[in-house]
């Protein structure tokens, strides 16, 4: 008989925990959403290049406004999704300067070998 009860108590737990989890207020992602804002600024991309950037900054501030509202949940995914809309325009923007500096030294040896010949 007992095995029956674990069987009904080991999900019942796990959708508590889910609950718990959903229960609280989202700062740590609000936090990483933010930094991550700021890192993709500081590779040089703002709102106004990067649409990226501007749905981030728009999840952000929804997220900041459902949670105010006790809603932790939708505003814990919100801030999740502003981090990665972040996270890309960042790595789009470091991929950019990546291949801007590939083209200048592709440039600087085609440059050398025509002044070797």
């Amino acid at each position: 008989m007992r095995p029956a009860r674990n069987l009904i108590a080991a999900p019942l737990l796990v959708v508590a925990a889910l609950v718990s989890g959903c229960a609280s207020a989202p700062a740590t992602e609000m936090s990483a959403a933010r930094a991550s804002i700021v890192e993709a600024r500081a590779l040089g991309v703002t709102a106004s290049t990067s649409a990226e950037v501007q749905r981030a900054e728009a999840k952000l501030a929804l997220s900041k406004r459902i949670a105010a509202a006790g809603e932790f949940g939708p505003a814990r995914w919100l801030a999740e999704q502003a981090e990665i809309d972040a996270e890309l325009a960042a790595a789009r923007a470091a991929t950019r300067e990546a291949l801007a500096a590939v083209a200048r030294r592709q440039d600087a040896k085609a440059g050398l070998l025509k002044t070797a010949y």
